[in-house]
């Protein structure tokens, strides 16, 4: 599972909904499967694996917030506003 997680990018028709449904699923395997795997490293994970057409938006959430201090609907909210 570890290696699926890695593999994870964002197909450029899908929607950020769908990316962070797989991405929050694939998590929560890894987790009841003993792996020891935050949110932090989750979040990190899907700002790393965005279509270029997120770039703008990767850099100033990255630049703005401490992801230590956001939640994931937080995150799924900025990126779907520039969806």
């Amino acid at each position: 599972m570890r290696g699926d997680f890695k593999k994870l990018n964002k197909e450029s028709m899908e929607t950020i909904s769908d990316y962070f449904t797989k991405v929050i699923s694939l998590a929560h395997q890894m987790r009841r499967n003993g792996e020891n795997i935050d949110d932090v490293h989750v979040m990190e994970k899907i700002l790393r694996s965005l279509d270029s057409n997120f770039d703008h938006v990767v850099v100033t959430i990255k630049e703005s917030k401490d992801l230590k201090d956001l939640i994931v609907g937080e995150l799924m909210g900025s990126l779907q506003d520039h969806e």
